[in-house]
């Protein structure tokens, strides 16, 4: 039930990716560390599920790319992502993790559902499947929680 802080970054361009509590749409906030099996795994299926079913109109998905370390496999994590065609506005989180830590992130992928008031609704680790990334998306509009 916690205030989301706000997050001011950048993308692997240099474009500026800003994330803050409410703005009038429940939020998900995907937070992947690019050496991360289960994150290598999650990845290409979230991106496939956007381009079947996209994003409901009332729900932001943004990412963060968390944890990144020159000296482990799948580095760099923006190349990683752009082979995945993954469309998802990135966030680069800097070298001590901040954003993520902010986030409570303790495992990958983690999920952060966020109502339209800016509040963290539940978190979410591990690879998920259709139905629960589907709940996790009704738990952002509802701003009600899931099982997922």
């Amino acid at each position: 039930g916690e205030t989301i802080p706000t997050i001011e970054g950048e993308s692997f361009d240099g474009s500026p990716v800003v994330i803050t509590p409410g703005g009038d749409q429940g939020q998900v906030i995907i937070v992947v560390a690019h050496w991360c099996q289960h994150c290598q795994n999650e990845v290409p299926r979230v991106q496939e599920w956007l381009e079947e079913d996209g994003m409901p109109a009332d729900v932001t998905l943004t990412a963060i790319a968390t944890a990144n370390d020159s000296t482990r496999g799948n580095f760099p994590a923006g190349d990683w992502l752009r082979r995945e065609g993954w469309s998802v506005p990135t966030l680069v989180d800097d070298e001590e993790s901040t954003a993520g830590q902010a986030l409570g992130v303790s495992a990958f992928p983690f999920f952060v559902v966020v109502d339209a008031d800016g509040n963290v609704v539940e978190r979410v680790s591990g690879e998920l499947t259709r139905d629960q990334w589907n709940a996790v998306l009704e738990a952002a509009r509802t701003g009600q929680a899931t099982s997922a």
